[in-house]
């Protein structure tokens, strides 16, 4: 009985607004990861932690749209509707699907860690891989 009242509770959720724009987002930038990793791994780094960054974010966006806001209560929902916000980093997603969604990703915060690491070079700095 408890299963079939589980499944008529999550039949009843909705999908938040922009959830479906933002995976649709995380998958083009992982699609051409994909693409580049041979042709130019650099950006191939670049889009495939940003597609890791949008997948955490949108598993936040589900839970509530203010998971997604580094500064909550400093925006209403219509700010973030018209993306009138500051977002959450890496370090605070996984903090925030710790302590708000009770999901832990130990494993995969650290291989994340040391992705957005390399991007971080990549980006800001020299890495002398590339």
């Amino acid at each position: 009985m408890a299963y079939v009242e589980e499944l008529e509770a999550a039949a009843k959720r909705t999908t938040p607004a922009g959830f479906d724009s933002l995976v649709e987002s995380a998958l083009d930038f992982l699609q051409q990861a994909l693409k580049q990793v041979k042709t130019d791994p650099k950006y191939s780094v670049i889009h495939f932690s940003t597609g890791i960054e949008l997948i955490l974010k949108a598993r936040l966006l589900h839970e509530h749209w203010s998971l997604v806001v580094a500064k909550p209560g400093e925006v209403s929902k219509q700010q973030f509707v018209a993306g009138k916000f500051e977002s959450v980093n890496t370090k605070q997603c996984y903090d925030r699907l710790e302590r708000v969604c009770e999901e832990t990703l130990t494993d995969e915060r650290e291989c994340f860690s040391d992705l957005a690491s390399h991007r971080n070079r990549l980006v800001h700095f020299f890495h002398a891989a590339y």
